[in-house]
């Protein structure tokens, strides 16, 4: 089973990259703001209280 909700996330992602290419973006700063992004709180799945 596909999970939507993951795959339209990875389609924006995709999507974002892309357009960072096409703005001239070099893929080294595409990697550091792609780290930058990872090592943030994930807002869209934010850690649930116990």
């Amino acid at each position: 089973m596909i999970n939507v909700k993951t795959s339209y996330l990875d389609l924006q992602w995709l999507s974002l990259i892309m357009e960072a290419k096409e703005i001239g973006l070099t893929p080294k700063e595409i990697s550091i703001f792609l780290d930058s992004c990872s090592n943030k709180q994930d807002v869209a799945h934010p850690p649930k209280n116990n």
